[in-house]
């Protein structure tokens, strides 16, 4: 029931993607740690998304974004077992922060061109705090000369509280990444 549930959300939203004119949709996957073995859900995992992307367009971009990870090998195991280039990771590096086990240079070094999208906001580490850029303890010139490196070809959005989008912008702006 929860997966068909889950499939008919999905479905409104790539409908209403395609009513904006919209080819790329963010989506959790819904990976909760220690609640079950995690090959038998990456098995599952992707049948889920093999046979959602059946009758998608080619054009539509889905980026499954990380939340509860603790590492970046069940996300990229899943969008491998897929093979499909509509369907690639969203790294959210706030959640790399407060919720994993490792840095978010070594996932980007991992996960490389898995790399479609990313959400950029800053923490410290302790849970996710949607921060401006440079309002935390994320290591954020690391990260994204690491983005521009392994996954070049990704979009970068700023997912900060509103009233921190310009001080994100700057900070952009003074570090040289725009």
């Amino acid at each position: 029931m929860v997966r068909d549930l889950a499939r008919f959300r999905f479905e409104q939203a790539v409908a209403v993607a395609r009513d904006l004119n919209i080819n790329r949709i963010v989506l959790h996957h819904g990976y909760i740690p220690n609640t079950g073995p995690p090959p038998r859900w990456v098995e599952r995992c992707g049948r889920f998304w093999q046979e959602f992307l059946q009758d998608k367009p080619e054009s539509l971009r889905i980026h499954l974004e990380n939340v509860f990870e603790t590492g970046p090998e069940l996300i990229a195991e899943v969008v491998d077992s897929i093979g499909d280039p509509r369907l690639n990771i969203c790294l959210d590096i706030g959640h790399v922060s407060c919720f994993s086990k490792g840095d978010c240079v070594a996932w980007i070094r991992h996960l490389k061109n898995r790399i479609g999208y990313v959400h950029l906001h800053d923490n410290h580490g302790q849970k996710d705090e949607h921060r401006g850029l440079g309002e935390g303890n994320i290591p954020l010139v690391e990260v994204c000369e690491a983005l521009d490196e392994s996954a070049p070809d990704a979009i970068w959005a700023l997912e900060c509280q509103v009233d921190k989008m310009m001080i994100s912008h700057d900070w952009l702006s003074t570090h040289g990444f725009i």
